[in-house]
């Protein structure tokens, strides 16, 4: 089986979580996911394979024989890609988990920056007979300054991760991981708003009128009534 490389777009929202169910005990408790699985990206990779053989085919293929057609189907490398609309996909448009030495770092001023762990000796030996002294030899991964360590985003582009990888440190907001928030789509406009009054102020005044016309024990239907 040849290699391809695929970009899975979600049609809809998109929401991962652990094989836990949603309760609300400490036990059994389901946990959101920063990104999908790699058993779910490779469960849309042979979706997607049956859909395309079935439309060449132009035959139904049945549960058993999809899974035995398509049990090949191996996921090699996963990174998760974001791109501006109107582009095609490049090597500039991925991103990067966020690496673990570093870390994001709010300062006495309130300016928040980038600083790297780098391992230095511990400062405090074992206290107690359970001592070894391969053990208090070694170093851990430590901050230089004493600010107090920020939420870290969950992916960094492509260019900052570079940067990061050649020893560029720098500001934690240079390249924000989050998109820009768009409020234009969540405000309607006045003529909106002033229509959804009236027509909320229809509905009750229906609502109110058929309730009081109604008898006792009885409820009016919600299909008799207008929304426009």
């Amino acid at each position: 089986m040849s290699d391809a490389s695929f970009a899975l777009l979600p049609r809809d929202g998109l929401s991962a979580k652990d094989g836990r169910g949603w309760y609300t005990s400490e036990v059994g408790r389901g946990y959101s996911l920063p990104w999908p699985l790699p058993t779910t990206v490779r469960g849309a990779l042979r979706a997607a394979w049956g859909h395309d053989a079935m439309a060449v085919s132009g035959e139904v293929l049945a549960p058993d024989e999809w899974e035995r057609c398509s049990e090949e189907v191996r996921l090699r490398h996963l990174v998760a890609l974001r791109r501006p609309l109107g582009e095609s996909f490049s090597l500039a448009h991925r991103m990067w988990p966020f690496p673990a030495d570093a870390v994001c770092v709010r300062d006495a001023d309130g300016a928040e920056h980038l600083e790297r762990l780098e391992p230095r000796p511990d400062g405090a030996a074992t206290l107690g007979p359970d001592d070894d002294d391969a053990r208090e030899a070694l170093w851990h991964p430590r901050r230089n300054s004493s600010g107090k360590p920020m939420a870290a985003p969950l992916f960094w582009p492509e260019a900052r991760m570079m940067a990061w990888l050649r020893g560029a440190i720098g500001s934690s907001s240079e390249t924000p991981d989050a998109l820009t928030p768009r409020t234009d789509i969540h405000r309607p406009s006045t003529w909106r708003r002033r229509r959804r009054r009236t027509r909320c102020c229809t509905l009750v005044r229906w609502w109110s009128c058929c309730a009081s016309s109604a008898t006792r024990g009885e409820l009016p239907c919600w299909r008799s009534g207008r929304w426009d």
